[in-house]
Protein backbone atom coordinates (compact mmCIF):
# COMPACT_ATOMS: atom_id res chain seq x y z
CA UNK A 1 0.00 0.00 0.00
CA UNK A 2 2.68 2.55 1.17
CA UNK A 3 4.85 1.69 -2.48
CA UNK A 4 1.39 2.64 -4.36
CA UNK A 5 1.30 5.57 -2.46
CA UNK A 6 5.28 6.28 -3.39
CA UNK A 7 4.26 5.90 -6.75
CA UNK A 8 0.85 8.32 -6.82
CA UNK A 9 2.91 10.52 -5.52
CA UNK A 10 5.98 10.62 -7.97
CA UNK A 11 3.64 10.64 -11.18
CA UNK A 12 1.96 13.53 -9.43
CA UNK A 13 5.30 15.28 -9.06
CA UNK A 14 6.08 14.39 -12.66
CA UNK A 15 3.11 15.14 -14.23
CA UNK A 16 2.92 18.84 -12.30
CA UNK A 17 6.70 19.46 -13.52
CA UNK A 18 5.31 18.52 -17.38
CA UNK A 19 2.78 20.95 -16.75
CA UNK A 20 4.50 23.57 -15.56
CA UNK A 21 7.29 23.21 -18.47
CA UNK A 22 4.64 22.99 -20.94
CA UNK A 23 2.99 26.35 -19.46
CA UNK A 24 6.34 28.00 -19.73
CA UNK A 25 6.56 26.74 -22.99
CA UNK A 26 3.39 28.34 -24.24
CA UNK A 27 4.46 31.63 -22.15
CA UNK A 28 7.75 32.02 -24.01
CA UNK A 29 5.96 31.60 -27.28
CA UNK A 30 3.63 34.24 -26.87
CA UNK A 31 6.19 36.61 -25.61
CA UNK A 32 8.02 35.93 -29.14
CA UNK A 33 5.38 36.70 -30.82
CA UNK A 34 4.40 39.75 -28.95
CA UNK A 35 8.20 40.71 -29.56
CA UNK A 36 7.33 40.02 -33.16
CA UNK A 37 4.28 41.93 -33.23
CA UNK A 38 5.81 45.28 -31.06
CA UNK A 39 8.94 45.03 -33.85
CA UNK A 40 6.73 45.25 -36.82
CA UNK A 41 3.93 47.81 -35.35
CA UNK A 42 7.35 49.86 -34.86
CA UNK A 43 8.37 49.11 -37.96
CA UNK A 44 4.77 50.09 -39.47
CA UNK A 45 4.10 52.84 -37.84
CA UNK A 46 7.79 54.50 -38.31
CA UNK A 47 6.89 53.82 -42.18
CA UNK A 48 3.50 55.99 -41.94
CA UNK A 49 5.15 58.76 -40.06
CA UNK A 50 8.12 58.85 -42.50
CA UNK A 51 6.10 58.73 -45.43
CA UNK A 52 3.52 61.22 -44.52
CA UNK A 53 6.40 63.71 -43.11
CA UNK A 54 7.82 63.33 -46.67
CA UNK A 55 5.09 63.54 -48.68
CA UNK A 56 3.81 66.83 -47.04
CA UNK A 57 7.23 68.46 -48.08
CA UNK A 58 6.94 67.33 -51.67
CA UNK A 59 8.58 64.30 -52.35
CA UNK A 60 7.28 62.28 -55.11
CA UNK A 61 6.79 58.98 -54.55
CA UNK A 62 7.70 57.13 -57.34
CA UNK A 63 5.97 53.58 -58.37
CA UNK A 64 7.64 50.86 -56.51
CA UNK A 65 8.89 49.49 -59.86
CA UNK A 66 10.17 52.84 -60.93
CA UNK A 67 12.05 52.79 -57.30
CA UNK A 68 13.59 49.24 -57.81
CA UNK A 69 14.91 50.44 -61.15
CA UNK A 70 16.47 53.57 -59.04
CA UNK A 71 18.46 51.52 -56.13
CA UNK A 72 19.53 49.43 -58.91
CA UNK A 73 20.63 51.53 -61.18
CA UNK A 74 22.57 53.92 -58.06
CA UNK A 75 22.93 51.36 -55.45
CA UNK A 76 23.43 48.04 -57.08
CA UNK A 77 21.13 46.73 -55.04
CA UNK A 78 18.20 44.56 -56.18
CA UNK A 79 15.00 45.07 -54.02
CA UNK A 80 12.12 42.35 -53.29
CA UNK A 81 9.42 41.51 -55.79
CA UNK A 82 7.26 43.13 -53.63
CA UNK A 83 7.87 45.76 -50.82
CA UNK A 84 8.29 44.10 -47.72
CA UNK A 85 11.60 44.68 -45.84
CA UNK A 86 11.12 47.86 -43.48
CA UNK A 87 15.33 48.21 -43.28
CA UNK A 88 16.54 46.50 -46.55
CA UNK A 89 20.85 46.90 -45.96
CA UNK A 90 22.50 48.73 -49.12
CA UNK A 91 25.91 47.92 -47.90
CA UNK A 92 27.89 46.57 -44.66
CA UNK A 93 30.05 49.87 -45.29
CA UNK A 94 27.01 52.19 -44.72
CA UNK A 95 24.13 52.45 -42.02
CA UNK A 96 21.31 53.94 -44.16
CA UNK A 97 18.54 51.23 -45.04
CA UNK A 98 15.90 51.40 -47.49
CA UNK A 99 12.21 51.31 -46.55
CA UNK A 100 10.38 49.49 -49.33
CA UNK A 101 6.95 50.18 -48.24
CA UNK A 102 7.54 53.84 -48.24
CA UNK A 103 9.63 53.91 -51.20
CA UNK A 104 12.62 55.93 -49.83
CA UNK A 105 15.88 55.63 -48.20
CA UNK A 106 16.33 56.14 -44.47
CA UNK A 107 19.45 58.02 -43.72
CA UNK A 108 19.75 57.46 -40.12
CA UNK A 109 21.07 53.72 -38.44
CA UNK A 110 18.48 53.69 -35.95
CA UNK A 111 14.12 54.38 -36.54
CA UNK A 112 12.48 57.30 -34.82
CA UNK A 113 11.29 55.06 -31.75
CA UNK A 114 14.92 54.51 -30.69
CA UNK A 115 15.00 57.12 -27.90
CA UNK A 116 17.04 55.75 -24.90
CA UNK A 117 16.62 58.86 -23.49
CA UNK A 118 13.20 58.27 -22.97
CA UNK A 119 11.78 56.22 -20.00
CA UNK A 120 9.78 54.07 -21.13
CA UNK A 121 8.19 53.34 -25.32
CA UNK A 122 8.15 56.46 -26.94
CA UNK A 123 5.34 57.84 -28.22
CA UNK A 124 4.74 58.32 -32.13
CA UNK A 125 4.17 61.90 -31.27
CA UNK A 126 7.66 61.82 -29.32
CA UNK A 127 8.74 59.98 -32.65
CA UNK A 128 7.70 62.66 -35.13
CA UNK A 129 9.43 65.57 -32.84
CA UNK A 130 12.45 63.99 -33.36
CA UNK A 131 12.00 64.29 -36.94
CA UNK A 132 10.55 67.31 -37.17
CA UNK A 133 13.32 68.54 -34.72
CA UNK A 134 15.85 71.34 -37.00
CA UNK A 135 18.53 71.14 -34.32
CA UNK A 136 19.68 67.30 -35.44
CA UNK A 137 18.48 67.93 -38.75
CA UNK A 138 16.95 64.37 -39.32
CA UNK A 139 13.92 65.67 -41.36
CA UNK A 140 15.75 67.84 -43.55
CA UNK A 141 18.41 65.19 -44.33
CA UNK A 142 15.24 62.74 -45.10
CA UNK A 143 14.17 65.19 -47.86
CA UNK A 144 16.99 66.54 -49.26
CA UNK A 145 18.43 62.69 -50.46
CA UNK A 146 15.58 61.14 -51.29
CA UNK A 147 13.99 64.52 -53.31
CA UNK A 148 17.91 64.69 -54.99
CA UNK A 149 18.13 60.92 -55.44
CA UNK A 150 14.48 59.67 -56.65
CA UNK A 151 13.09 63.02 -58.00
CA UNK A 152 15.99 64.75 -59.44
CA UNK A 153 14.73 67.84 -57.99
CA UNK A 154 16.67 70.69 -58.30
CA UNK A 155 15.23 72.70 -54.62
CA UNK A 156 17.53 70.05 -53.03
CA UNK A 157 20.60 71.82 -54.33
CA UNK A 158 20.44 74.46 -51.68
CA UNK A 159 20.77 71.91 -48.90
CA UNK A 160 23.58 69.92 -50.52
CA UNK A 161 25.74 73.56 -51.30
CA UNK A 162 25.61 74.12 -47.27
CA UNK A 163 26.17 70.66 -45.96
CA UNK A 164 29.85 69.94 -47.41
CA UNK A 165 29.62 66.03 -46.17
CA UNK A 166 26.45 64.87 -47.47
CA UNK A 167 27.17 66.80 -51.20
CA UNK A 168 29.96 64.50 -50.88
CA UNK A 169 28.64 61.35 -49.90
CA UNK A 170 25.54 61.90 -52.52
CA UNK A 171 27.76 62.32 -55.38
CA UNK A 172 30.70 60.43 -54.59
CA UNK A 173 29.45 57.36 -52.12
CA UNK A 174 25.67 57.03 -54.08
CA UNK A 175 27.04 57.11 -57.54
CA UNK A 176 24.54 60.83 -58.00
CA UNK A 177 25.71 62.42 -61.15
CA UNK A 178 23.12 64.11 -62.68
CA UNK A 179 23.39 67.55 -61.23
CA UNK A 180 26.59 69.07 -62.87
CA UNK A 181 26.41 72.43 -60.55
CA UNK A 182 26.67 69.71 -57.35
CA UNK A 183 28.87 67.62 -58.59
CA UNK A 184 31.40 70.50 -59.67
CA UNK A 185 30.62 71.53 -56.02
CA UNK A 186 31.43 68.11 -53.86
CA UNK A 187 34.99 67.81 -55.99
CA UNK A 188 35.26 71.14 -54.46
CA UNK A 189 35.25 70.02 -50.89
CA UNK A 190 36.46 66.57 -51.38
CA UNK A 191 39.80 68.75 -52.20
CA UNK A 192 39.84 69.32 -48.45
CA UNK A 193 39.09 65.55 -47.19
CA UNK A 194 41.07 62.62 -47.54
CA UNK A 195 37.88 60.92 -49.58
CA UNK A 196 40.83 60.53 -52.79
CA UNK A 197 42.37 57.21 -50.75
CA UNK A 198 39.79 56.39 -48.10
CA UNK A 199 36.93 56.04 -50.93
CA UNK A 200 38.92 55.09 -54.22
CA UNK A 201 36.41 52.44 -55.02
CA UNK A 202 33.33 54.19 -54.62
CA UNK A 203 34.91 57.21 -57.13
CA UNK A 204 36.34 55.05 -59.95
CA UNK A 205 33.81 52.05 -60.07
CA UNK A 206 30.17 52.54 -59.87
CA UNK A 207 28.32 50.14 -57.18
CA UNK A 208 25.87 48.41 -59.83
CA UNK A 209 28.84 46.78 -61.95
CA UNK A 210 26.99 46.31 -64.93
CA UNK A 211 28.01 49.83 -65.52
CA UNK A 212 31.40 49.76 -65.21
CA UNK A 213 33.80 52.34 -64.06
CA UNK A 214 32.95 56.21 -63.35
CA UNK A 215 34.63 57.50 -66.72
CA UNK A 216 32.33 60.88 -66.82
CA UNK A 217 32.87 61.59 -62.84
CA UNK A 218 37.04 61.00 -63.25
CA UNK A 219 36.96 63.75 -66.02
CA UNK A 220 35.55 65.76 -63.70
CA UNK A 221 37.35 65.54 -60.50
CA UNK A 222 40.57 65.73 -63.72
CA UNK A 223 39.73 68.86 -64.79
CA UNK A 224 39.26 70.71 -61.41
CA UNK A 225 42.61 69.54 -60.23
CA UNK A 226 44.44 69.80 -63.78
CA UNK A 227 45.28 73.63 -63.89
CA UNK A 228 48.76 72.99 -62.47
CA UNK A 229 51.05 71.39 -60.26
CA UNK A 230 49.64 72.11 -57.06
CA UNK A 231 46.04 71.18 -57.85
CA UNK A 232 47.10 67.46 -59.10
CA UNK A 233 47.72 65.93 -55.94
CA UNK A 234 44.30 64.59 -54.78
CA UNK A 235 44.49 63.15 -58.33
CA UNK A 236 47.55 61.59 -58.04
CA UNK A 237 46.30 60.23 -54.49
CA UNK A 238 43.42 58.45 -56.25
CA UNK A 239 46.00 56.87 -58.80
CA UNK A 240 48.44 55.68 -55.64
CA UNK A 241 45.43 54.22 -53.98
CA UNK A 242 44.59 52.30 -57.45
CA UNK A 243 47.94 51.05 -57.74
CA UNK A 244 47.90 49.49 -54.41
CA UNK A 245 44.76 47.72 -54.74
CA UNK A 246 44.92 47.14 -58.59
CA UNK A 247 45.46 43.50 -58.46
CA UNK A 248 42.74 42.43 -55.54
CA UNK A 249 39.46 44.92 -56.44
CA UNK A 250 36.56 42.44 -57.66
CA UNK A 251 35.93 43.61 -60.96
CA UNK A 252 36.22 42.21 -64.42
CA UNK A 253 40.14 42.66 -65.28
CA UNK A 254 38.93 44.39 -68.62
CA UNK A 255 36.80 46.97 -66.48
CA UNK A 256 40.10 47.32 -64.41
CA UNK A 257 42.32 47.91 -67.34
CA UNK A 258 39.81 50.47 -68.79
CA UNK A 259 39.46 52.64 -65.92
CA UNK A 260 43.25 52.58 -65.88
CA UNK A 261 43.87 53.34 -69.20
CA UNK A 262 41.67 56.21 -68.31
CA UNK A 263 43.49 57.64 -65.53
CA UNK A 264 46.75 57.14 -67.64
CA UNK A 265 45.21 59.32 -70.55
CA UNK A 266 44.10 62.68 -67.82
CA UNK A 267 47.75 62.27 -66.63
CA UNK A 268 49.58 62.24 -70.36
CA UNK A 269 47.42 65.23 -71.06
CA UNK A 270 48.46 67.04 -67.80
CA UNK A 271 52.33 66.03 -68.40
CA UNK A 272 51.55 67.10 -72.25
CA UNK A 273 50.05 70.39 -71.09
CA UNK A 274 52.87 71.34 -68.31
CA UNK A 275 56.09 70.42 -69.94
CA UNK A 276 57.51 72.69 -67.34
CA UNK A 277 57.35 71.03 -64.42
CA UNK A 278 59.61 67.71 -66.30
CA UNK A 279 63.17 67.82 -66.65
CA UNK A 280 62.76 64.41 -68.40
CA UNK A 281 60.51 61.71 -69.85
CA UNK A 282 60.81 59.48 -66.63
CA UNK A 283 60.00 62.70 -64.25
CA UNK A 284 56.54 62.82 -65.82
CA UNK A 285 53.58 61.74 -63.56
CA UNK A 286 52.13 59.52 -66.76
CA UNK A 287 55.22 57.58 -67.12
CA UNK A 288 55.98 57.50 -63.10
CA UNK A 289 52.27 55.94 -62.47
CA UNK A 290 52.22 53.78 -65.25
CA UNK A 291 55.52 52.47 -64.64
CA UNK A 292 54.12 51.53 -61.00
CA UNK A 293 51.52 49.29 -62.56
CA UNK A 294 53.41 47.45 -64.56
CA UNK A 295 55.79 46.83 -61.76
CA UNK A 296 53.24 45.32 -59.75
CA UNK A 297 50.90 43.39 -62.84
CA UNK A 298 52.62 41.65 -64.86
CA UNK A 299 50.46 40.66 -67.50
CA UNK A 300 49.73 44.25 -67.79
CA UNK A 301 51.48 44.91 -70.69
CA UNK A 302 50.55 42.14 -72.63
CA UNK A 303 47.06 42.99 -71.93
CA UNK A 304 47.62 46.15 -73.22
CA UNK A 305 49.05 45.31 -76.08
CA UNK A 306 46.71 42.32 -77.15
CA UNK A 307 43.66 45.12 -76.78
CA UNK A 308 46.06 47.50 -79.24
CA UNK A 309 46.18 49.96 -76.44
CA UNK A 310 42.63 50.45 -76.99
CA UNK A 311 43.47 52.73 -79.86
CA UNK A 312 45.40 54.88 -78.09
CA UNK A 313 48.50 55.81 -79.58
CA UNK A 314 49.80 57.99 -76.54
CA UNK A 315 49.58 55.03 -74.58
CA UNK A 316 51.41 52.40 -77.06
CA UNK A 317 54.29 54.99 -77.15
CA UNK A 318 54.54 55.78 -73.25
CA UNK A 319 54.44 51.95 -72.98
CA UNK A 320 56.98 51.66 -75.58
CA UNK A 321 59.33 53.80 -73.72
CA UNK A 322 58.53 52.80 -70.55
CA UNK A 323 59.77 49.14 -71.92
CA UNK A 324 62.85 50.55 -73.70
CA UNK A 325 64.33 52.30 -70.60
CA UNK A 326 63.68 49.79 -68.16
CA UNK A 327 65.23 47.06 -70.70
CA UNK A 328 68.45 49.49 -71.59
CA UNK A 329 69.15 49.97 -67.44
CA UNK A 330 70.66 47.06 -66.23
CA UNK A 331 69.39 45.46 -62.98
CA UNK A 332 66.20 48.11 -62.93
CA UNK A 333 63.88 45.19 -63.97
CA UNK A 334 64.90 42.71 -60.99
CA UNK A 335 63.74 44.67 -57.74
CA UNK A 336 60.92 46.77 -57.23
CA UNK A 337 59.75 48.93 -53.67
CA UNK A 338 56.65 47.20 -51.87
CA UNK A 339 55.48 49.26 -48.53
CA UNK A 340 52.00 49.26 -47.21
CA UNK A 341 51.95 52.80 -46.62
CA UNK A 342 52.14 53.55 -50.67
CA UNK A 343 56.29 54.70 -50.39
CA UNK A 344 59.06 54.09 -49.19
CA UNK A 345 62.34 56.42 -47.90
CA UNK A 346 65.62 56.44 -49.26
CA UNK A 347 68.07 57.19 -46.32
CA UNK A 348 71.36 58.96 -46.81
CA UNK A 349 73.43 55.49 -44.71
CA UNK A 350 72.19 52.49 -42.66
CA UNK A 351 70.03 52.55 -40.26
CA UNK A 352 66.22 54.92 -39.27
CA UNK A 353 67.82 57.81 -37.85
CA UNK A 354 69.83 58.29 -41.10
CA UNK A 355 68.88 61.51 -43.34
CA UNK A 356 65.73 60.50 -45.83
CA UNK A 357 67.37 61.74 -49.19
CA UNK A 358 64.48 60.72 -51.59
CA UNK A 359 61.24 59.31 -51.11
CA UNK A 360 60.04 56.43 -53.82
CA UNK A 361 56.47 55.02 -54.53
CA UNK A 362 55.35 51.83 -53.53
CA UNK A 363 55.54 49.66 -56.94
CA UNK A 364 58.99 51.76 -58.55
CA UNK A 365 61.67 49.56 -59.69
CA UNK A 366 65.37 49.80 -57.98
CA UNK A 367 68.81 48.42 -58.77
CA UNK A 368 69.94 46.82 -55.93
CA UNK A 369 73.69 47.65 -55.54
CA UNK A 370 74.57 45.77 -52.57
CA UNK A 371 73.07 43.25 -50.09
CA UNK A 372 74.91 43.32 -46.74
CA UNK A 373 72.59 42.90 -43.64
CA UNK A 374 69.57 44.47 -43.27
CA UNK A 375 69.68 47.56 -45.27
CA UNK A 376 70.55 47.46 -48.87
CA UNK A 377 72.42 50.20 -50.93
CA UNK A 378 70.04 51.09 -53.45
CA UNK A 379 69.86 53.25 -57.13
CA UNK A 380 66.61 55.07 -58.45
CA UNK A 381 65.76 55.18 -61.93
CA UNK A 382 66.68 58.89 -61.72
CA UNK A 383 70.56 58.25 -60.70
CA UNK A 384 69.97 58.23 -56.34
CA UNK A 385 72.19 56.70 -54.13
CA UNK A 386 71.17 55.28 -50.68
CA UNK A 387 70.34 52.69 -48.42
CA UNK A 388 67.13 50.95 -47.80
CA UNK A 389 65.32 48.24 -45.37
CA UNK A 390 65.90 45.12 -46.92
CA UNK A 391 61.96 44.09 -45.77
CA UNK A 392 61.17 46.84 -48.28
CA UNK A 393 62.63 45.22 -51.44
CA UNK A 394 60.99 42.70 -53.80
CA UNK A 395 62.74 40.49 -56.66
CA UNK A 396 60.65 41.03 -59.59
CA UNK A 397 58.94 37.58 -61.23
CA UNK A 398 60.63 37.32 -64.48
Amino acid sequence: MKMVRLLLIIASVFLTACMSRASQKTITKRKTRLACFERLDAAEANKRILEAYIKKRGYKVPSYQEFRDKCLFLLGVSLNKTPEDYAYNISSQMEYTINEPARLIYTEAENLFYQPQINGEPTEEEAIKTLENKENGIGDKLIAYNKLLFNDDDATLAYFMNHQEDAIEVVYNLDYEKKTILTKKAITFACQTDVYTEDMEDILFYKNKERGFRKNFIAEIYQQCCPDNTKMEPFEDLVDAYHKNFIKLNYAQPVKDECLVWLIDCLIDFDEKHPEYFAKLTDTKSYQHLSNFIGVDKQLVQRLTTRDFYKNSKLRKLVSDIKLITQSTEGFTDYYISDSDGYCNIRKSKGLSAQIIKRITSGCFVNVLEKQGNWWKVQTKDGVIGYMHKSRIRRALK
